[in-house]
């Protein structure tokens, strides 16, 4: 099988899966709550950011950059403060609701926002492409790969977690649901379809990734509820209930993983055709 098959086959079984789980839990995505855009907010001017600060080492003043799936500008804020000009391509409105609104507060002019799908988008190449963690559910991988490198005029930016950044919760999976989660590809599938297209990337491991606190015993439930598909008020909620006293302990910021495991996120990177 080839490594696009194989992404393909792993991404389709994970949605399956998630489809299944969701009608059989009765669960419906407005019974959710809505996606909260501001868990994705950061501060343009932060400091301290190993992975922003490494992203800014790529772009010049004069440098043009194309964020992809750039959600509430966590990266397209602080780099439209370090460059000429920034263009998200953003689909989900909570998330373009919280960029423009961090634009407005932070002063920042020079970003345009286009609400569509990468597939839809009908924007100019840029000097530097961006798309983190935007590929662990991308069915057509290939198309999506081929199009980040010809919207590049320079090089192509890709970060993700290794693995999956949502493997943590798959431990609440048996627990809840009796079953193990079909966890999404990340770097390690990745790289075997850049080479299957002839790309032959740079690998660079930056920070380790540490999962937040969930929050409160009543956040942590909202979340988990949202994440892994559990109905309040049934069978599953109640084993999430539980599942939730073995899986976390106490901690500062609220309710914490026990065992988390550690992630470390990557950047894979090359250039422009």
């Amino acid at each position: 099988m080839r490594a696009e098959e194989a992404w393909v086959a792993r991404v389709g079984a994970h949605h399956e899966q998630s489809r299944r789980i969701q009608e059989q839990s009765g669960w419906a995505p407005d019974e959710s709550g809505r996606y909260v855009a501001n868990m994705f907010v950061a501060d343009p001017q932060r400091t301290g950011d190993p992975v922003l600060n490494r992203l800014l080492r790529a772009v010049s003043p004069a440098a043009t950059v194309l964020d992809v799936g750039g959600g509430a500008g966590r990266y397209a804020l602080p780099l439209a403060l370090a460059c000429k000009a920034v263009i998200v391509v953003e689909p989900d409105p909570g998330m373009v609701r919280a960029l423009q609104d961090q634009m407005a507060r932070h002063r920042i002019a020079n970003i345009t926002v286009v609400e569509e799908k990468w597939q839809d988008a009908h924007v100019d190449p840029a000097d530097v492409v961006l798309a983190a963690h935007v590929i662990y559910d991308v069915v057509a991988i290939d198309e999506f790969l081929r199009w980040l490198t010809t919207h590049a005029r320079e090089r192509v930016l890709l970060l993700a977690t290794m693995p999956w950044r949502m493997s943590v919760l798959s431990a609440f999976w048996p627990l809840v649901h009796g079953e193990a989660r079909i966890t999404l590809p990340s770097v390690p599938e990745l790289l075997p379809v850049l080479w299957e297209l002839g790309v032959f990337p740079d690998l660079e491991m930056l920070s380790v990734h540490r999962p937040d606190p969930l929050g409160d015993r009543d956040q942590a439930l909202a979340v988990l509820r949202r994440m892994i598909y559990v109905k309040p008020g049934s069978e599953q909620d109640a084993r999430l209930h539980d599942a939730l006293t073995v899986l976390t302990d106490e901690a500062p910021g609220g309710l914490a993983l026990k065992d988390p495991g550690l992630s470390r996120e990557a950047l894979v990177s090359w250039p422009a055709a």
